[in-house]
């Protein structure tokens, strides 16, 4: 039987994970799904042998820039190729994925996952790392920059002024509706 490749997935959003994680089972690859990456995650990736890593960058606990971060840092982890993929899509947030070390870095709402099983593939097969920029002058986001981040992402700047106007109308109805006229 031929080798199947493991990845190790860490991905918050259960929709999205359940729909990668079948889209790479049926292509062949064998994935183990996490939802964020764990406190012991060095020992994981250790037991866990991965091929690969797909990472989202956005999580609970531990985010992936600190996850690239700590596999990067420790001799037996950093050559294993991290595949980072978020709504995340500002440049100082991909020069950031890249220069962290991970191998390359797709804004999620960019890519169909057959795209992105190709990718993986074409990771896994020989393509080199995407080459790493010089690390930005960042302090790390907190996580309501990094929804704000998501939201311009997902809507663009006048997109995202709407999806906050819209908010602030939701916010009135509700008042109104609870505590009258």
């Amino acid at each position: 039987m031929p080798h199947k490749p493991k990845i190790l997935y860490f991905e918050d959003d259960t929709f999205i994970a359940k729909m990668y994680e079948t889209k790479l089972e049926l292509d062949g690859f064998d994935v183990k799904y996490f939802e964020y990456p764990p406190d012991n995650l060095i020992d994981l990736v250790l037991a866990e042998k991965p091929d690969l890593i797909f990472m989202d960058v956005i999580m609970p606990n531990m985010d992936g820039f600190a996850a690239t971060t700590l596999l990067q840092a420790d001799d037996r982890t950093k050559n294993i190729p991290i595949f980072g993929m978020s709504n995340l899509g500002q440049r100082n947030d991909i020069q950031r994925a890249l220069s962290l070390g991970m191998w390359d870095y797709w804004v999620s709402a960019q890519h169909m996952p057959g795209e992105v099983v190709e990718k993986i593939r074409s990771i896994l097969n020989g393509e080199p790392r995407q080459p790493r920029p010089p690390k930005p002058d960042v302090e790390p986001r907190s996580h309501s920059e990094n929804l704000e981040s998501t939201a311009r992402s997902y809507f663009g700047i006048r997109g995202w002024l709407w999806a906050v106007l819209l908010v602030f109308i939701g916010v009135l109805v509700l008042a109104v509706a609870i505590f009258g006229t």
